[in-house]
């Protein structure tokens, strides 16, 4: 088990992975590391509060358990996202915009979206946990 500092570094990791490879990765590659650092900050937030994770640890599953078993609540902006991010699908064709722009190159719209995402989601967490707990 991690302890919620190392799952907060290990999903900054997972983010700058994507963010430094999102011209030279195929996008399943991409949307793995992507939901990978979500999965890794959501989790970091349930490890500081003591909370076990589910066996099912998709995003969906785990912002489900974070708001039944603690009093934090999501902005409802920032959770509508990272269930977009859940539900991209690319094994034969991504199935959503987020998706789509990563298959077609269009990464200028795509990634300033999602590096305004991760960083609300980033500075949530840090605020929730305290950035002084995370040094």
């Amino acid at each position: 088990m991690y302890s919620y500092k190392e799952a907060f570094e290990r999903g900054l990791e997972y983010l700058s992975d994507f963010q430094e490879n999102i011209n030279r990765f195929e996008p399943n590659h991409l949307v793995f590391l992507l939901q990978e650092g979500v999965k890794s900050l959501l989790k970091s937030v349930l490890y500081f509060y003591e909370v076990d994770i589910p066996s099912q640890d998709t995003i969906e599953a785990l912002i489900d358990i974070l708001e039944s078993k603690t009093t934090i609540k999501l902005p409802q902006s920032i959770k509508e996202q990272l269930y977009e991010i859940e539900w991209i699908y690319c094994e034969g064709g991504c199935s959503n915009d987020i998706g789509n722009l990563l298959v077609k190159e269009k990464l200028e719209i795509s990634l300033e979206a999602i590096n305004f995402l991760v960083e609300d989601l980033k500075e949530f967490i840090i605020e929730e946990i305290g950035i002084e707990n995370l040094k």
